[in-house]
């Protein structure tokens, strides 16, 4: 989302801006060297420097923790190295028209790029990755992608607009086809999937905003804009509507859902929420410090838990309700380092990589847990704190494809060619196959223990499961997509909700009654049970 700030600021005597003042009141001050920027300081007095090499080209950035991120270039300005604050060196190479050749990590592994060219043009990149998988990718002569083959070789295929560049036609790897159709704002006014269902959608003329969605069965969903362009309501194919109410700010004051519940929320002088009260009237704070970070959250219990930073804007220290502090350290690449209780206590101190992944983990009682990976990055190995041993195989497209844990129990996983997942073959319980239709959503699955068939709705909510061809569940909804009734062998389970959302009553077929209670802080305290 972009946020829009009105700023201000001070010019110095050769027109170059000096500070910048935020909304809030709070400074940057900026110093230069020469025409660059050499250092940023803001309200609190932190600070970002910078330095160049001779040919005005950004070599060094310290942090205000003194944390260094180094560059180095070629003759033709082109980064060639770049060095972490851990000293982590990522190493880059180019042809001679510029085009990067390989980008090698402090591992050792390396993407690897090669190029068809025609002319001044290139038609065709391929892309080896760090595995040693290929993946290719074809353009057309406005350096748009038109074919791309992944790493198991199947083929995504687009048609693109002459004029606009704009997805016209999509072929996926299965051979289904997406059309597309635009205005002339290029917004998409229509999408026909690969059963020729067509999706409409329709624009405000002066905000350029969507305001209806007409569905292949001719179901619409509204949203409506203010004079200003915010959204006021949203009326979906049920009819139900969401409406919101905003500050003279232009911030969200209330919403209120389809039921009439309404959540109000409270401001401070910058539009930041200090307060929120829920439709039971739970009230929750919120409070920043002078940089705008959340630094307390208070709950309608009226408990406190307070935030601080560091010059980096990590959390640094957790005081609870109780008033114990919970502690944070970092490295300088910003990855958690240690946890430490109110006691003193280290609950846990954590070690990584070269690339920055989480390699070993030490825990309070000093047990240790570890991981290894691929070039990839995919996990490959893991040993928890008792020493039991997991290992993970990756297909060529970084899929899991098998699970060995240290009980010696494999599983076994297969995929379509868009990514879904077909088969899982487990060494003790057996094979699980399962098929789709035109949603990600498993319309079938097979398995020793029989076969569930699933329907659903336009709304990709399942509406029915049939098991072993006989038996069905039937599934009902209310207008906020909430399940609110099944029904099995004619006798229904029905589910009944509060204003919140939150589930307070299940009724089972037999009348058996489960009831939910919640107390003004939203916790849980009460499970009871009536029997008819």
């Amino acid at each position: 989302r972009l946020t829009v700030q009105r700023n201000s600021g001070t010019i110095g005597a050769v027109g170059i801006a000096q500070s910048v003042t935020d909304s809030a009141g709070r400074v940057t001050r900026i110093e230069y060297n020469g025409a660059l920027i050499s250092r940023l300081t803001d309200t609190s007095g932190r600070t970002l420097n910078f330095s160049y090499d001779s040919q005005s080209r950004l070599t060094q950035v310290s942090d205000p923790l003194g944390n260094l991120t180094q560059y180095a270039w070629d003759s033709n300005n082109r980064i060639t190295q770049k060095t972490d604050a851990l000293g982590a060196v990522t190493q880059y190479e180019y042809d001679g028209n510029g085009r990067a050749l390989k980008e090698r990590f402090a591992d050792g592994s390396s993407y690897s790029f090669a190029y068809t060219v025609a002319g001044n043009q290139v038609m065709e990149t391929r892309i080896t990755n760090p595995r040693g998988y290929l993946e290719v990718q074809r353009y057309n002569g406005q350096r748009y992608w038109t074919r791309d083959v992944d790493n198991n070789g199947n083929v995504r295929t687009r048609k693109l607009d002459v004029a606009t560049q704009h997805p016209l036609i999509e072929t996926d790897a299965l051979g289904r086809t997406w059309y597309f159709t635009y205005d002339g704002a290029a917004n998409v006014t229509s999408i026909r999937d690969p059963q020729g269902n067509l999706t409409q959608y329709r624009y405000d003329p002066l905000f350029n905003k969507l305001t209806e969605v007409i569905d292949a069965q001719g179901n619409r969903t509204r949203y409506a804009y203010d004079g200003k362009g915010s959204l006021v309501a949203t009326t979906n194919a049920n009819g139900a509507i969401t409406q919101y109410t905003y500050t003279d700010k232009g911030v969200l004051a209330t919403t209120t859902n389809a039921l009439g519940n309404t959540t109000t929320f409270e401001h401070d002088s910058e539009g930041k929420i200090i307060a929120a009260i829920d439709p039971l009237g739970r009230r929750s704070e919120k409070t920043y410090d002078n940089l705008g970070r959340i630094d307390s959250l208070t709950t309608p219990r009226g408990e406190t838990t307070k935030l601080a930073f560091d010059a980096l804007d990590r959390l640094s220290q957790l005081t609870d309700p109780q008033g114990g502090t919970t502690q944070y350290t970092y490295d300088a690449k910003s990855h958690l380092i240690s946890v430490t209780d109110p006691l003193g206590h280290e609950l846990q101190r954590n070690t990584y990589d070269l690339r920055g992944r989480l390699s070993a983990r030490r825990d309070a009682l000093g047990a240790s847990s570890s991981a290894q990976y691929d070039a990839n990055g995919n996990l490959t190995q893991s040993t928890d704190r008792r020493g039991k041993v997991t290992r993970y195989t990756y297909d060529a497209n970084d899929c899991l494809s098998r699970l060995e844990d240290g009980d010696g129990r494999t599983t076994d996983y297969q995929y379509d060619p868009v990514g879904r997942l077909t088969r899982i073959a487990d060494s003790q319980s057996g094979d699980i196959l399962l098929q789709y239709g035109i949603l990600n959503s498993p319309t079938r699955i097979i398995s020793d223990q029989g076969t569930l068939d699933y329907q659903y709705d336009l709304f990709g909510r399942r509406t029915q499961m049939t098991v072993n061809g006989a038996d069905t569940v039937d599934y009902s909804y209310d207008v906020l997509n909430r399940l609110v009734k099944t029904t099995f062998r004619g006798k229904d389970a029905s589910y009944s909700y509060d204003a919140a959302g939150r589930l307070t009553q299940k009724t089972l077929p037999n009348g058996t009654k489960q009831s939910y209670a919640f107390d003004a802080a939203a916790f849980f305290w009460r499970c009871a049970k009536s029997v008819p």
